[in-house]
C-alpha cells in the first residue's frame, strides 16, 4: 500500500507541474533579469575627441608665439630703417689715425772711397766746312721789242640780216562728232531648261487653261493657273509676262528672258 500511496502522490505531483496555471495557482518569482552592461566606445570617443582638442590647443598657442615674436623681431628694424632719413644723422667725427711706429733701419756699412784718377783734357774737333757747289750761270734773257710783237687782229662778224619770221597760223581743231549711244537690245530669249539651275527652282508650275492671241496686243489673254494675264501682268513677283505671241508665251524673271511654249 505504501508504494501505490508513493506512486499516487508522484503522479499527483506531475499533474500539478503540467497543468496549466489558472487563477489558483501560485506563481513563484522568476529569475531575475539579466544585467545590462553599458557598451565601452562612448566614453573612448570621448578621451580621443578630449585628446585632439588639447593637442589643437598646444599647437595653436604655443606654437604661433615664436612666429609672432620673430614677425615683430623682423618689422622693427624695417620700421627704424624707414623712419631713419626723416632726421639727418649727425656727422661723424673724423677718424684718428694712429701713427705708425717708425722702425729704425739699421745703417749700412761705410763703402770705401776710391782713390782720384788724373782728369784727361777732351778737346772737340771742329768738322770741316761741306764744300760750296759753284753758282750756275743764269739763262741770258732776249730783250723782246714791242714792234716785233704780232698784233693779230680779229675782224668784226658780218651782219646778220634778219627776216620777218612767217605767222604762226592755229590748227583749226575738226569738229567732233558726238558719241553715237550704243543700243543695248533685250537679253535673248531662252528656254525654260536654259535657265541657271537657282533660278529655275524658282520659276512656278504653269498651267495653261486659255490662250487667246489676237492681231490687236490689247485683245490678247491668257489663263494661267486659274489666273486671267494680259500684256505686261504679273503672274507672281518678279515673274513679269512679256509678250503673248502666237505660239509660245515670253516671261521676265530676274533679269532673264524665256519662252514657255503654248502647249506644255
Amino acid at each position: 500500500m505504501s508504494f501505490i500511496l508513493d506512486a499516487l502522490k508522484k503522479s499527483e505531483k506531475k499533474r500539478e507541474t503540467a497543468e496549466v496555471p489558472n487563477l489558483h495557482t501560485v506563481h513563484g518569482e522568476g529569475p531575475p533579469p539579466p544585467r545590462k552592461r553599458r557598451p565601452l566606445w562612448p566614453y573612448l570617443l570621448i578621451a580621443v575627441l578630449l585628446l585632439n582638442a588639447g593637442v589643437l590647443l598646444w599647437y595653436v598657442f604655443f606654437r604661433e608665439e615664436p612666429q609672432v615674436a620673430a614677425v615683430v623681431t623682423e618689422a622693427a628694424p624695417a620700421l627704424i630703417a624707414e623712419s631713419a632719413p626723416l632726421a639727418p644723422a649727425p656727422p661723424a667725427p673724423p677718424a684718428v689715425v694712429a701713427p705708425e711706429p717708425v722702425v729704425a733701419s739699421p745703417q749700412p756699412a761705410p763703402e770705401p772711397v776710391p782713390a782720384p784718377t788724373p782728369a784727361t783734357v777732351v778737346r772737340e774737333v771742329a768738322p770741316p766746312p761741306a764744300p760750296v757747289p759753284p753758282p750756275r750761270p743764269e739763262p741770258a734773257t732776249v730783250p723782246v721789242r714791242e714792234a716785233e710783237v704780232a698784233q693779230v687782229v680779229v675782224p668784226p662778224p658780218p651782219p646778220v640780216e634778219s627776216r620777218p619770221e612767217a605767222p604762226v597760223v592755229a590748227p583749226v581743231p575738226e569738229p567732233v562728232s558726238p558719241p553715237q549711244p550704243i543700243e543695248v537690245g533685250p537679253p535673248p530669249v531662252l528656254e525654260l531648261e536654259d535657265l541657271p539651275g537657282d533660278v529655275r527652282t524658282r520659276v512656278p508650275e504653269m498651267t495653261i487653261s486659255v490662250y487667246a492671241y489676237s492681231a490687236v496686243p490689247a485683245s490678247r489673254l491668257v489663263r494661267i493657273n486659274n489666273r486671267i494675264l494680259r500684256e505686261g501682268s504679273y503672274l507672281d513677283v518678279g515673274l513679269r509676262l512679256e509678250e503673248i505671241a502666237p505660239r509660245e508665251l515670253i516671261f521676265t524673271f530676274e533679269g532673264f528672258r524665256f519662252r514657255v511654249p503654248k502647249e506644255m
